[in-house]
């Protein structure tokens, strides 16, 4: 692997990269005052904090606070449910299946008795790990694959970056060397533009080995995977044309070939969303849109 650039990287240039601002401030008064009930300059007088010595006062403030946000999240839920729940299935730019859903308690055993238990579904998930040292970094992504019948195997990949591998015959230019390039990196836990995009990226090559293992490893007739079937960073963000050309080729099979999977999120990035779902009672489920429609705006 070259030194210069690996996999994880874009170029490096010559200058220190900065991190860009935002456009605009990010903590308006106004807002503050929205969101936490009281103006931000009351919130920063200190003689106006709690010392801790009176709990039980503490503790009648965040049962009324619990109790107040619970109230108005259920009339929340039954005005979703009574008033968008039913819009769903017409709304503007809604997929032909959209709207709301229920299944029985007999359908679920089904599906865990004839499906789920004897092996049908194998899950393939990933982690990754960052050992950062001065002299060493060691990236460490391992993948599994598992179903209710055991263990299906387990992959992993071992990545070494050190600052320097050429040997310049001179100590002081290696030396130099040394110098420019850590320079150019962050100290530890103080990731810049260009770490950023180095996590970006090991995020990628995980997505790509979690994806290529359910396609080419797994036996089972449903494929469960994490996250979503097409992520952005492994589309967009990894900075790597040739990764990106190879996860392509892999995503196209799963779902034009295989077609058989579930891919699931740890959570929902959109509150408007998790507001519908939060509506739904058990053994119900939505349908909003469609994964042609969450890749449009790529």
């Amino acid at each position: 692997m070259s030194d210069d650039q690996t996999i994880f990287t874009r170029s490096r240039s010559t200058e220190s990269p900065s991190p860009t601002r935002p456009a605009g401030p990010v903590l308006r008064a106004e807002d503050y005052q929205e969101g936490f009930g009281e103006p931000l300059t009351e919130t920063l007088q200190i003689d106006n904090w709690r010392t801790g010595q009176n709990l039980s006062e503490e503790y009648r403030r965040i049962e009324t606070e619990v109790h107040e946000a619970a109230a108005r999240e259920t009339d929340y839920q039954r005005t979703v449910r009574l008033e968008i729940h039913p819009k769903l299935a017409w709304a503007a730019g809604a997929p032909a299946h959209a709207g709301c859903y229920s299944v029985s308690v007999q359908e679920i055993a089904n599906i865990h008795r004839e499906l789920l238990f004897p092996g049908g579904v194998e899950a393939c998930d990933g982690t990754c790990h960052v050992h950062d040292t001065l002299p060493l970094t060691i990236f460490q992504i391992g993948v599994s694959l598992v179903s209710y019948h055991g263990d299906h195997g387990t992959w992993s990949q071992r990545l070494f970056r050190r600052d320097l591998r050429m040997r310049l015959g001179d100590p002081i230019q290696e030396t130099l060397a040394l110098l420019e390039r850590r320079g150019q990196r962050a100290g530890l836990h103080q990731p810049t533009l260009h770490e950023q995009m180095s996590q970006l990226a090991r995020r990628a090559i995980m997505a790509y080995a979690e994806r290529a293992i359910l396609l080419q490893k797994s036996q089972a007739i449903w494929r469960l995977g994490h996250g979503s079937i097409a992520p952005l960073e492994l589309l967009t963000d990894s900075g790597c044309p040739d990764l990106v050309l190879e996860a392509v080729k892999v995503i196209r099979a799963l779902i034009e070939q295989h077609q058989k999977f579930v891919f699931v999120a740890n959570e929902g990035g959109d509150r408007a969303l998790l507001t519908i779902g939060q509506a739904l009672h058990p053994l119900e489920y939505a349908v909003v849109y469609t994964l042609r429609d969450a890749l449009a705006p790529m």
